[in-house]
Parts: structure tokens; sequence; C-alpha cells
């Protein structure tokens, strides 16, 4: 008598900053942003990686509002406790940045920022699993310290052209 080939186990993901199980949909842009990002059925966004090592880079339209995006790899704990507090402390220092106030960003503002910034990076980085450039130790590096990783930069410009106007994020997954 042959036996059967046994199934793989299901694996439920993991948290890419704590590593562990209880998914929740983290959204990629905070959702209090809505207020200033309507959404409707009508919406759409380009979502473009880059490829740096193979001098290559793929570009897909999607429906739906880019604020609309979410991560299924963030638990529920990380979400609702210090990735909450990392967005909502932004409360009052993005929207007059979006609007186009003119206002002195001092370097608590610049560390929020950037924070918030690179929570975002990591969180995008997750919608592909396959294809992160984001190693472990740098998500476990912001959990902890909640500040971005050694090493890691972020670059904040104004764009005045209304073309461009929606949220977007830019990540070079290059090596």
């Amino acid at each position: 008598m042959t036996k059967k080939p046994k199934r793989a186990k299901f694996e439920p993901p993991l948290c890419i900053f704590c590593g562990k199980p209880g998914m929740s949909e983290e959204h990629l842009f905070t959702d209090w942003l809505r207020a200033d990002f309507p959404r409707t059925s009508h919406d759409s966004h380009v979502y473009a990686t880059i490829d740096v090592d193979r001098q290559r880079s793929t570009v897909r339209h999607r429906h739906g509002h880019s604020g609309s995006r979410k991560s299924k790899r963030v638990c529920k704990k990380c979400n609702n406790i210090w990735i909450s507090q990392i967005d909502n402390g932004l409360r009052t220092i993005l929207p007059p940045i979006y609007k186009g106030a003119e206002q002195i960003i001092d370097q608590n503002k610049q560390a929020a920022l950037a924070v918030w910034l690179t929570k975002i990076s990591m969180v995008g980085d997750s919608l592909e699993p396959s294809k992160s450039k984001v190693p472990q130790h740098q998500r476990t590096w912001i959990l902890a310290a909640r500040t971005p990783p050694l090493g890691f930069q972020i670059w904040l410009g104004s764009l005045d052209d209304r073309e461009f106007g929606e949220l977007g994020i830019y990540q070079n997954r290059g090596g």
C-alpha cells in the first residue's frame, strides 16, 4: 500500500518587524490622509519597481488610489501600537508640508518625518515579499529604536506640478 504524499503545512505570514503571527492590514499611507487626498471609484495609480542591478524597471497601472494600498505583513500589535504612534505623530507636521505652507522643519520634525518615511518604505517593500530588499535587521532596528537604521537615507523635496500631485513613493530596489 502506498502512502499519500503529505501536504505542505501552511505557514501563516509573520510580521516583517517583530516576526510574530497575527496579521492586520497596515495602510501604506496612514488612513487619516484620506481627508486631504479623497478617494473615488475612478482612481488609479502607477506601481513601479526599479532593479538597478539588472538595469530594468517594471511599471504597472493599478485600479484604486495609492493611499488605499495595504500590506498584510504587519501584525496587529505592531500596527496598533508603535506604528500608530508614528503615524499619529505626523498629524500636525505633515499637512502643512504637503499643502505648501512655508515653515521651518526643525530637527524634531525631521526625525519624525524620517522614521515615518522609513516605516513607509519598509511596509512598501513588503508588498512583494519575493522582491524585498530591506534586510530583517533594519526592520528590527526601527521596531526597537524608532529611528531609521544606520545608513538608511531619506530624501525629501518639493514638486510644484499638478500632474504628480497624488501620494507617491519612489523606492530603489537595487542592491
